[in-house]
């Protein structure tokens, strides 16, 4: 519940916001909304809040996104530093299950024939069966532009700010983030997919504060009309802003399907496997993600 209360006054702006933006203003405005709820099991959760592994979650890190509607995450879930410890975690296993709720609600609307404006909120909210100091809500703005040059190649450039809130009062903090992403539909059924994200992170401690840089590639393949088959990779290297000056980097690889099950309702399923090490001797690890989810996008 605190989690949700020290977002309470955030979220109200934002959906001011939204609903602002939502107002008819033009014919041609339309609605963003993207509903989503992902169950998902991790085999290395607890490494990471020792500080051996850089996973748990995306709820630390951002991702390249391979291609479509309702389109599978190539997670580049980031990762703490390698002196980092919760404190409080009493579970001695290293696997947990844990359920994401996401929103997103805005609108986008056209600059020109080939150029579209959008601006959304996002909340997010993550909650684990044991760690329990990893349960987080984030909060943010998304806005930026579409590009299309042509029936193939099309790009956008995208700015967010997030306020992320844990459990963990320490990992309490405010990100700001700007990413650019290419992408070629090369046949009907096949797309190639590249992102570049800059990412500055402020934590109420500078253990979790950081400056991240995220590279990824993913493709995606209509297998059948309905069903698309996702596969990427995505490296992840931060900088922390602790005494010891540490970083970590992350190679994850990720495949996945999704599924149309009736109109704009959404199936998928994806595992990712994360390959983590850092700078200080002797610290590295791996990580595999297994989930299954639900989404609605109109």
């Amino acid at each position: 519940m605190r989690v949700f209360n020290n977002c309470k006054n955030t979220a109200c702006v934002l959906i001011l916001l939204v609903i602002a933006l939502l107002a008819p203003r033009t014919a041609s405005a339309d609605l963003i909304l993207d509903v989503s709820i992902k169950e998902v099991y991790e085999d290395n959760v607890n490494a990471a809040l020792s500080g051996a592994n850089a996973n748990a979650a995306d709820v630390r890190g951002g991702g390249a996104a391979a291609g479509g509607a309702g389109a599978v995450i190539v997670a580049a879930k980031s990762g703490d530093p390698p002196n980092a410890t919760t404190g409080s975690t009493t579970s001695t296993g290293t696997g947990d299950f844990y359920t994401v709720l996401s929103l997103a609600l805005g609108a986008s609307t056209p600059i020109d024939p080939a150029k579209q404006f959008y601006l959304k909120g996002e909340l997010t909210h993550y909650q684990f069966s044991k760690f329990t100091d990893l349960d987080s809500t984030i909060v943010g703005i998304n806005t930026g532009i579409i590009q299309k040059f042509s029936d193939i190649v099309s790009a956008q450039v995208a700015v967010k700010a997030k306020e992320k809130n844990y459990n963990n009062d320490l990992r309490d903090s405010t990100a700001y983030i700007g990413s650019l992403n290419l992408k070629q539909k090369l046949t009907p059924a096949f797309s190639i997919k590249e992102e570049y994200e800059y990412e500055q992170n402020n934590a109420k401690s500078d253990v979790f504060s950081y400056t991240g840089h995220t590279l990824g590639v993913s493709a995606g393949y209509k297998i059948v009309p309905k069903t698309t088959l996702n596969i990427g990779y995505s490296l992840l290297m931060r900088k922390f802003k602790d005494a010891t000056g540490s970083r970590t980097t992350d190679h994850i690889i990720s495949a996945g399907v999704e599924a149309e099950i009736s109109k704009n309702w959404y199936a998928t399923a994806t595992y990712d496997h994360d390959s983590y090490d850092s700078n200080v001797s002797g610290v590295s690890n791996t990580d595999n993600t297994y989930a299954v989810g639900l989404t609605y996008n109109y």
